[in-house]
């Protein structure tokens, strides 16, 4: 019986195996696909894929750009089957049609419950991540969803386009957030806490903090009935100061059982 649980570190060899009746994939790639006709060709051959309900992506420093996000994008719209899902596409050169591509391709994902995506040091803008927003009002099953999109282009009106995702997977209950680093203003901070707190279902956070974070300060966030757990990564943050400062700040959330924090 052929092995439907599969994993590769080169793209040549996914390229060559039988690829129909896969249903677990693990894609090593790393950095060795090298720019937008490496991604065009990881495409072709993952939009063959079409019984995956596990796959997991690392294709992150490949200087991938538009042309090349959006073709993987596109065919990874082929895996309707996904309920797992983690795509690492970090440290690239993505842009707003890159992205809205993604999108494309995340929201056919409509029985996931398990998302994880990375796109930061990209140079997504508002457009592209509002794209991926409503792309995520599609995935209406998500129980857990990390979101890594530090260091992109991107502000309020991109970020409407995340709350309007979120505000649709009432089921979450595991969120991981990164969102540092980009044009994201006071209110749009405070509409993004506002979000979080309206999510009741949602009992575990885990946030990438970084100096003068403005995420989770609102009275909002700080008086919220829902979320339990909270972890703050402050690998961003530049001092051991500024990293007690949002602590001391997080421990004011009133029904916070656990928090902790941690540099990875």
């Amino acid at each position: 019986m052929e092995e439907k649980n599969k994993r590769f570190g080169d793209l040549k060899e996914f390229q060559k195996s039988n690829l129909r009746n896969i249903t677990h994939l693990q894609l090593d790639l790393g950095n060795k696909i090298k720019g937008d006709e490496g991604a065009k060709d990881l495409g072709i051959s993952l939009s063959k894929c079409t019984e995956l309900t596990n796959l997991i992506i690392y294709i992150y420093m490949n200087e991938i750009k538009n042309e090349g996000a959006q073709a993987f994008g596109l065919a990874l719209g082929s895996c309707k089957k996904l309920i797992d899902c983690k795509l690492w596409i970090y440290e690239n050169q993505i842009g707003d049609i890159g992205a809205s591509g993604i999108a494309a391709g995340l929201s056919n994902f409509t029985q996931i419950t398990s998302l994880g995506l990375s796109l930061l040091k990209n140079e997504i803008g508002d457009e592209g991540i509002f794209d991926i927003g409503l792309a995520l009002s599609k995935c209406k099953n998500l129980i857990n969803l990390q979101l890594w999109l530090h260091t992109n282009q991107f502000g309020d009106k991109g970020l409407s386009g995340l709350l309007i995702g979120l505000n649709s997977c009432n089921q979450i209950k595991d969120l991981g957030l990164s969102l540092s680093k980009n044009k994201i203003t006071d209110e749009g901070y405070l509409k993004m806490d506002e979000c979080l707190s309206s999510l009741v279902n949602l009992t575990s956070l885990l946030c990438v903090f970084n100096d003068n974070e403005k995420l989770l300060k609102s009275r909002e966030m700080l008086n919220c009935k829902n979320v339990q757990v909270l972890i703050l990564i402050y690998n961003l943050c530049s001092s051991e100061e500024e990293h007690n400062k949002h602590y001391i700040k997080a421990l004011k959330i009133k029904r916070l059982v656990k928090l902790s924090s941690v540099q990875i």
